[in-house]
């Protein structure tokens, strides 16, 4: 197999998670997973959050060179969650602005994407990476196992921390431990979650969720039998 490099994309209003998964065909061996992330808060300017999307190049080079993997754009798999589950807008969930804005901010990264060159895109449901990391935890994504709220939100760290899930081992990076986020009271949005603090958790970093949308592409660019690419 020659050297490729497969990433994971999560987006919200909030952050930005790249995760990236790569083979290095000279010296044979799996390499990463490494990470890259942004935080937002709400004094960001919200066109400047869709400028800087438009040049993700600016996140996903550093990211490869960490991994030492210098590609052609044809060796490079990108799987990013689409915005919202479809038929959500229909059902009148959720509140117009956001949907709208979480449409803008993933155009953004789309066709930042496809300014660069960048063709092997896989905008995929939730509900994809979420059976992987369900199967590898012996539960179903049914909200009974998977659990409702931050319950629920965990399972993808708790999935990241266990090297033997989803052929993680066979990769040479162990995943760090990052703080749980928490509200960031002074400056709006979310905040890595202090040592001594009691605050209640909103959920994991956000690179946990990047990292299975990451070995989702990895399992479907390497034939595993998974449905719904794009």
């Amino acid at each position: 197999m020659n050297s490729r490099a497969w990433l994971g994309i999560d987006l919200s209003l909030n952050a930005l998670a790249i995760a990236g998964l790569g083979y290095d065909s000279v010296l044979k061996k799996n390499v990463g997973p490494c990470f890259r992330s942004v935080q937002w808060h709400k004094d960001d300017d919200y066109f400047s959050r869709l400028y800087q999307l438009s040049l993700i190049q600016n996140e996903i080079m550093p990211l490869l060179y960490e991994m030492n993997m210098f590609l052609n754009l044809d060796k490079i798999y990108i799987a990013q969650e689409e915005p919202w589950p479809l038929g959500l807008a229909s059902r009148g969930v959720g509140q117009s602005q956001t949907l709208k804005q979480q449409a803008e901010m993933s155009g953004a990264l789309l066709a930042g994407l496809l300014r660069y060159g960048y063709r092997n895109i896989y905008q995929i449901h939730s509900a994809w990476w979420k059976k992987l990391v369900a199967d590898d935890l012996g539960i179903t994504t049914h909200h009974s196992k998977w659990g409702k709220g931050i319950e629920g939100k965990m399972r993808c760290k708790e999935w990241a921390l266990n090297p033997g899930y989803a052929f993680l081992g066979l990769f040479e990076n162990e995943v760090p431990v990052w703080p749980d986020l928490i509200a960031d009271s002074k400056n709006g949005g979310r905040k890595p979650q202090p040592a001594n603090s009691r605050a209640k958790p909103l959920q994991p970093d956000d690179r946990y969720q990047a990292l299975p949308m990451a070995t989702w592409m990895y399992l479907e660019e390497r034939g595993a039998k998974f449905s719904g690419s794009t």
